[in-house]
């Protein structure tokens, strides 16, 4: 432009959007242009050309986010701007944490933030990119619930970029493009969880590859469907979404694998109750109505109401050292946790909280000289947990020692 104005003496017009152009300018153009330009050029960069050109060489994460960029054929270099500062703007949070995570957040950054910015015609819905589950690749093999042409093409281009579900640590990328900001203590909430489940996933092996086995391959390996889906499930139940653990229930019933199915329905609830009980609050999950399996669906609901009626074992043993009172209900409470249950407990008390004084409640139940079979359970089950405290190591030993528990002797 410069060379054909400065050197040449040439008028030059740029149409940065021929799109963009009102209707009647667009057909006045297209009608007079053949008499009035001596050359049209046609800009059209490359993924590739685009990406070099908005992602800095020195930038970390320009590799990674050139690749995914290129691979869902990104032009539009605004786009790609956004990209780089979203993920530049996430990415401190995720210093120190399992390599995978950094490697998720470029991947969904890059889709979520092409499809939160782009109205060209064939982008995925965002909205519907940011509701997708396991369960919505079912839905598109039911004839009976088939998906409009256009998802149906967002599903195959999804599938191509290798996304196949909108996770918790996905969302977080979805709150930040809609708020602005990045909400730090929910991330790292987040962040811990997903660390955990990813050097739990590294050790026992992904959920997801069990779904691999689903998508990609036409080979008769039901058994080792189920068997994959059975084993995963089981490791990585804490981690696993109401949604995706819906999905997976639903593809073993219509396999005929009830007897399992239910196995893993109960397995779910169970883990959840304990170690992350807000995920049984279905109420509270945007994502609960899309759950199809009834049976799923109503144990978690019985489980819920349960436990809301049910004080948890912390609520007791802090009420209890607290004033000294306890009553019949708080009993139970006690002798229905488990020893894992009072070991999880001692090890969560943080510094200050009154560790001495919640050990002492719980092992005095002990010392009554007319306690009932009840009350001795609860201070047995103490002690227990409190003896594998004190095998952990030396110093434990020592600690535990002055509640009445000898490592050696043991």
């Amino acid at each position: 432009m410069s060379l054909l104005t400065e050197q040449r003496n040439c008028r030059v017009i740029v149409i940065l959007n021929e799109d963009a152009l009102a209707p009647v300018d667009k057909d006045e153009y297209f009608a007079l242009r053949e008499k009035v330009f001596d050359t049209d050029i046609k800009f059209v960069p490359t993924a590739t050309e685009c990406a070099n050109l908005a992602f800095p060489v020195e930038w970390e994460h320009r590799a990674l986010a050139a690749e995914y960029s290129e691979k869902l054929g990104i032009t539009n270099i605004r786009i790609l701007q956004r990209i780089r500062r979203t993920v530049s703007a996430l990415s401190p949070h995720f210093t120190g944490r399992h390599a995978s995570l950094t490697k998720q957040l470029v991947h969904s950054a890059t889709l979520l933030t092409w499809t939160f910015n782009s109205k060209e015609e064939g982008t995925p819905g965002y909205e519907f990119v940011k509701g997708l589950g396991y369960g919505d690749w079912l839905d598109l093999m039911d004839d009976k619930k088939k998906a409009p042409q256009n998802e149906q093409d967002w599903q195959q281009l999804l599938s191509d970029y290798g996304y196949r579900n909108t996770d918790e640590l996905d969302r977080e990328i979805c709150a930040f493009l809609e708020n602005g900001f990045v909400v730090a203590d929910r991330l790292t909430t987040v962040l811990d969880r997903s660390h955990e489940a990813a050097v739990k996933a590294q050790a026992a092996g992904a959920f997801d590859d069990a779904w691999n086995l689903y998508h990609d391959t036409f080979a008769d390996n039901t058994a080792e469907l189920i068997q994959t889906m059975e084993r995963r499930f089981a490791d990585g139940a804490q981690w696993i979404s109401v949604g995706n653990a819906d999905s997976t229930i639903r593809l073993l019933r219509e396999l005929g694998y009830d007897a399992v199915a239910d196995k893993l329905v109960s397995h779910w609830i169970d883990i959840n109750a304990k170690l992350n009980p807000s995920a049984l609050n279905l109420d509270d999950n945007p994502f609960s109505r899309d759950l199809k399996d009834e049976a799923f669906k109503s144990a978690i609901n019985e489980q819920f109401f349960k436990q809301k009626e049910r004080p948890t074992l912390a609520d007791v043993i802090k009420r209890i050292a607290g004033k000294n009172g306890w009553g019949q209900k708080d009993e139970e409470t006690l002798v229905a946790a488990s020893i894992d249950d009072y070991f999880e407990f001692f090890k969560g008390v943080g510094r200050d909280e009154g560790l001495s004084s919640y050990v002492k409640v719980c092992i005095q139940f002990g010392q009554f000289s007319n306690a009932t079979e009840q009350q001795k359970t609860i201070a047995q089950k103490t002690k227990e947990a409190l003896l594998r405290i004190g095998k952990e190591n030396k110093l434990n030993a020592i600690r535990v020692r002055r509640y009445g528990i000898d490592v050696e002797r043991a």
